[in-house]
C-alpha cells in the first residue's frame, strides 16, 4: 500500500543557515569583562605572591584577637591530668602557655603535638574549653626494661621507646635487654615472663640471639636458653622444676629448653659438657 502520509521536512536556505554575528556593541562589552578577569587575577596573583594577602589576614586575625582579650576570652586556668614522671612546669613549659593569655590563639593540634614529644608522654589529649579553660589528658609511657646498646644503657618502654638516657638509677632493678632489635621484641617476651611472676623476678638479663629467640642470664648467674616457638610452655616448666628443686638457687651452669619437651641442666664442673636431662 502506497504511503499515505509523508514526513515533512522543512526547506532551509542558505541565508537562514548562515550564522549571525553578535552586534558590535556586545563584542566591546565581552572584550572589556574579559580584560577585566585577566586584570583581576593578575592583581590577585601579585597580592598574593608579595605576600600583602597573608599581611592582611595576619592583622585581621590579630584584631579578632586583641577583640576577644578586650571581651575578657583570655586562659584563666589548666588542668592536667595525668601527670605522674612529667611535672606541671615542664608541661606548661613545653607549652609555653600562662594564665592570661588569648585563649582564641591557643591551638591544641599543635599543643597535643608538643605534648607527645615530652619522654614521658605516649599520648595527649587537648581541650580548649571557652571561655578560660584549657584542659590537658596525659597517657604516660610505663617502664619495661634497660636496653643496653654499645656498652650504654637506655629506658624503654612497652613500644622499645626509648623514655631515658640519663639518670637511670631507680630503674636499676629493671631487666636488661640485649640486642640491636631488643626494644622491639621485648614486650611479647615478657607478656609470657608475666605468666610465672615469681621466676621472672630472678632475670637479670634477656639477649637476643639471631633476631629469634631469647637467652636469659637469672640474678643467680643460671643461664636459659629459650626455645624459639614454645616458650610460653617451657617457661611454665622452667617454673614447675624450680618450685620443686629450688633451681634458681642451687649451683647451676645453664638449663636449655631448646628441646622440646625436655629440660636439660648444665652443672658447674670442671669437666666440659657435664650435664644431665629431665622430660617435662
Amino acid at each position: 500500500m502506497r504511503r499515505l502520509i509523508r514526513k515533512f521536512v522543512p526547506k532551509t536556505t542558505a541565508k537562514q543557515t548562515r550564522k549571525r554575528r553578535p552586534p558590535r556593541g556586545s563584542r566591546v562589552v565581552i572584550g572589556g569583562l574579559a580584560a577585566g578577569g585577566l586584570a583581576m587575577l593578575a592583581g590577585l596573583g601579585w597580592a598574593w605572591s608579595s605576600g600583602w594577602a597573608m599581611v592582611q589576614r595576619d592583622a585581621l586575625l590579630a584584631w579578632g584577637i586583641e577583640r576577644s582579650v578586650a571581651a575578657g576570652l583570655t586562659i584563666r586556668a589548666i588542668d592536667i591530668q595525668g601527670l605522674g614522671e612529667t611535672s606541671r612546669e615542664s608541661a606548661l613549659g613545653a607549652l609555653a602557655i600562662e594564665a592570661g593569655d588569648p585563649i582564641l590563639a591557643f591551638d591544641p593540634e599543635a599543643a597535643r603535638t608538643t605534648l607527645e614529644t615530652l619522654p614521658w608522654v605516649r599520648r595527649a589529649a587537648v581541650e580548649r574549653r571557652l571561655p578560660d579553660r584549657v584542659r590537658l589528658r596525659l597517657v604516660e609511657r610505663r617502664p619495661l626494661a634497660l636496653w643496653q646498646s654499645g656498652g650504654k644503657l637506655a629506658l624503654i618502654d612497652e613500644t622499645g621507646v626509648v623514655i631515658l638516657r640519663e639518670e637511670l638509677g631507680r630503674f636499676r632493678e629493671l631487666p636488661i635487654v640485649i640486642g640491636d632489635t631488643a626494644p622491639q621484641q621485648a614486650q611479647a617476651l615478657f607478656t609470657t615472663l608475666k605468666s610465672e611472676p615469681a621466676l621472672l623476678a630472678n632475670v637479670a638479663t634477656a639477649t637476643l640471639i639471631g633476631k629469634r629467640r631469647w637467652n636469659l642470664r637469672l640474678r643467680s648467674g643460671v643461664d636459659v636458653y629459650l626455645p624459639e616457638d614454645g616458650i610460653a610452655s617451657a617457661w611454665a616448666s622452667l617454673a614447675e622444676y624450680d618450685r620443686i628443686e629450688g633451681i634458681t638457687k642451687r649451683k647451676i651452669a645453664a638449663v636449655d629448653l631448646r628441646l622440646k619437651g625436655r629440660l636439660v641442666i648444665r652443672l658447674l664442673s670442671s669437666k666440659a659438657g657435664h650435664a644431665s636431662g629431665r622430660e617435662t
